[in-house]
């Protein structure tokens, strides 16, 4: 019984740790995300402005 035990606990913090780790590249992914569309909308404001300035 104890070999169950200790096979469901091996279990447990396989999942805890794959859980963590997929938090961190979610995490990853969203701050990679965010600072690609943060440069997109710098560039499309940056031509935005360009014939307001011109004129």
């Amino acid at each position: 019984m104890s070999d169950k035990t200790t096979t469901k606990n091996e279990e447990a913090v396989v999942k805890s740790t794959r859980s963590v780790s997929f938090l961190k590249d979610q995490h990853v992914r969203r701050v990679i995300g965010d600072t690609f569309s943060h440069l997109f909308l710098l560039v499309l404001s940056v031509i935005w402005l360009i014939p307001i300035l011109w004129v």
